[in-house]
C-alpha cells in the first residue's frame, strides 16, 4: 500500500531564487572577512593594519659632494636613514651588531639604557628607550590572549616575550570598558571614565580625558597600541599637574610610560611601600618627575603590587615589603621587530 504524499512541490523558480540568494550570501560574507575586516581568530580581535604597515618618512636626496663651493670642503649629507629617528641619535646604534650588558642593550634598531635614582625618599628605575621601528614596542597578555585572563609575574612574563625591558600595563582584562588595543590588533571599542593613553604607528604618542576620546578618529589616525587606566600625567603642553581622574594619588610603587618624540621613549617603576627603601609617589610627584625628565606626554599604568620593571627577564625593582609582588595581567615591553 503507497503513502500519500501531500506536500505540495515547489515551483522550479522559487527553488533557483533561493539557491542565488543563499549564494550571494556566502560569497558577502566571505568578501567582508578576507577584505573588509581581518579577524584575529585566537584572541578575537580585529586587526587594524592589513598587511602591519612599516612607517617610512620622505627620504630627501642626499646633496652631491662633488660640487664645489669654494676652496672649503663640502661634505655630502648623510642618507637619510628610514624609520622613526632617521639619522638622529645615530651615534646610539650600532652596524647590525648587538652589545647587551646589566644596564645597557644597543643593536642597529633599539638603544636602552637603565638607570636607578633616589629622589626624596622614593627610588626609582628609569629605562631610556631609543627605536627605529615601531614594532619594537610591544605589548601582550600574560597568559598569552586576550580572551584568557590568566596572570603572571612580571618576570615570567617578559621571559615567555623575549623581552629586553618591560613594566606592568593597564590590566585591560579586568575592566568592562575602555579601549583595547595591542600591536596593531583592536579587542575592545567602549568608552570609559577613565584617560587613555594611545601609541601610533607613526610612532607619535597621545593622552586622551574621557571627553575628548574619539574612537574612530583615534583608529583613522593609526592607533598601534591603547591602554585604558591613567591618569595622564603631564598636560598637552607637556606641563606638569596637579588634577587627575583618579582615586589613588597618595604614595605608592608606580609603574608608568612617557614620550620624548616618535621614536623616544621611557619606561619608569617607582619602588614604594618600604620605609627603609623607598616609600613610593603620589601622582602629583610622578607627574613633577616626567617634567624634569623632559617628556612632552606620560600615562600612568598598573602600579601597587603589580608595579615592576624586568631586565632581560629579571625583576630588577623591588616590591613592596610586606603585600610583595602581584601576578599581573599584561606588560608593555621592548624587543627585537
Amino acid at each position: 500500500m503507497k503513502k500519500s504524499n501531500n506536500s505540495v512541490p515547489m515551483h522550479p523558480a522559487f527553488t533557483i531564487t533561493i539557491d542565488i540568494l543563499l549564494t550571494c550570501i556566502c560569497i558577502g560574507t566571505f568578501f567582508l572577512l578576507n577584505n573588509v575586516v581581518v579577524w584575529d581568530k585566537d584572541n578575537v580581535g580585529v586587526n587594524l593594519f592589513t598587511p602591519v604597515p612599516t612607517f617610512m618618512p620622505t627620504l630627501q636626496p642626499a646633496a652631491d659632494p662633488t660640487i664645489d663651493l669654494g676652496s672649503e670642503p663640502v661634505e655630502a649629507t648623510p642618507t637619510p636613514i628610514p624609520g622613526l629617528l632617521g639619522n638622529k641619535f645615530a651615534e646610539l646604534f650600532t652596524d647590525g651588531e648587538v652589545i647587551s650588558t646589566d644596564t645597557e642593550y644597543t643593536s642597529d634598531k633599539i638603544h636602552i639604557s637603565l638607570s636607578e635614582h633616589k629622589k626624596d625618599k622614593a627610588v626609582y628605575h628609569v629605562a631610556d628607550i631609543y627605536i627605529r621601528d615601531i614594532h619594537a614596542f610591544r605589548a601582550g597578555f600574560s597568559s598569552g590572549e586576550y580572551a584568557n585572563r590568566g596572570t603572571k609575574y612580571i618576570a615570567d612574563a617578559s621571559e615567555m616575550y623575549g623581552a629586553i625591558t618591560a613594566i606592568a600595563g593597564d590590566y585591560c582584562q579586568n575592566a568592562a570598558d575602555g579601549l583595547v588595543i595591542r600591536d596593531g590588533v583592536m579587542y575592545r571599542n567602549t568608552l570609559s571614565e577613565l584617560d587613555i593613553c594611545v601609541l601610533y604607528i607613526d610612532g607619535t604618542m597621545e593622552t586622551y580625558k574621557p571627553e575628548e576620546v574619539d574612537t574612530e578618529a583615534i583608529i583613522a589616525r593609526g592607533a598601534y597600541q591603547a591602554w585604558c587606566f591613567g591618569p595622564e600625567l603631564l598636560d598637552k603642553n607637556g606641563m606638569p599637574i596637579q588634577e587627575f581622574t583618579s582615586r589613588i594619588k597618595g604614595l605608592n610603587p608606580r609603574s608608568a610610560l612617557g614620550y620624548y618624540e616618535p621614536g623616544h621613549y621611557v619606561f619608569v617603576v617607582v619602588d614604594g611601600r618600604n620605609r627603609e627603601h623607598s616609600v613610593g609617589m603620589t601622582l602629583a610627584q610622578l607627574s613633577q618627575l616626567f617634567y624634569e625628565l623632559g617628556c612632552t606626554r606620560a600615562y600612568n599604568l598598573d602600579g601597587g603590587r603589580s608595579a615592576g620593571m624586568t631586565w632581560n627577564s629579571s625583576l630588577i625593582s623591588v616590591p613592596p615589603l610586606e603585600d610583595g609582588e602581584r601576578r599581573i595581567g599584561d606588560i608593555l615591553y621592548i624587543k627585537e621587530p
